[in-house]
């Protein structure tokens, strides 16, 4: 919806390292404080921000607006194949 709040959240991207597609944002979606992780690296991390493609949490942030707080890293869950998303010492979340 135009006014969602994304906040606090952690984004584990698959193997095509897409981690947003947003067609059509509204002005007052509020997207912040997350944490992004692509397993290729973050300049091979993809987001979809309103028809653009951007390479890079720098290159989304720069083009919407939105983020402005948000980090990109591994969350280091314990087993995620396993079902076990507690967070390992040192996560960055």
């Amino acid at each position: 919806g135009d006014d969602s709040r994304v906040r606090n959240n952690v984004f584990h991207a698959g193997p095509q390292n897409l981690l947003l597609t947003a067609e059509t944002p509204g002005a007052g979606l509020d997207l912040d404080h997350n944490l992004w992780f692509a397993p290729a690296g973050a300049a091979a991390a993809r987001f979809s921000w309103a028809g653009a493609s951007h390479a890079g949490l720098a290159a989304y942030q720069a083009a919407s607006g939105r983020d402005a707080s948000s980090a990109f890293g591994d969350a280091l869950f314990a087993a995620p194949g396993e079902g076990a998303f507690r967070l390992l010492p040192g996560s960055p979340a």
